[in-house]
């Protein structure tokens, strides 16, 4: 069985979510993030470039992925 504390050390976000406070984030006992970049054929998430750079500043593992539609 795995251990409980590496169970919710990540976060998946994406453009509809607001960080209020990256600090905040890491003091809960996150370590990674990963948000969503694009979707479809044409959206780029527009928070997506500021925030990898706020959380790299703040310490966080960063990841990436693109939502696929049937476009």
């Amino acid at each position: 069985m795995a251990d409980p504390k590496w169970l919710n050390v990540g976060v998946d976000i994406s453009h509809h979510n607001e960080v209020k406070s990256w600090r905040q984030v890491r003091d809960d006992g996150i370590i990674f993030v990963i948000h969503k970049a694009t979707q479809g054929t044409r959206f780029k998430s527009a928070p997506y470039a500021r925030r990898r750079v706020e959380a790299g500043n703040a310490g966080f593992l960063w990841g990436a992925y693109h939502f696929g539609t049937a476009a």
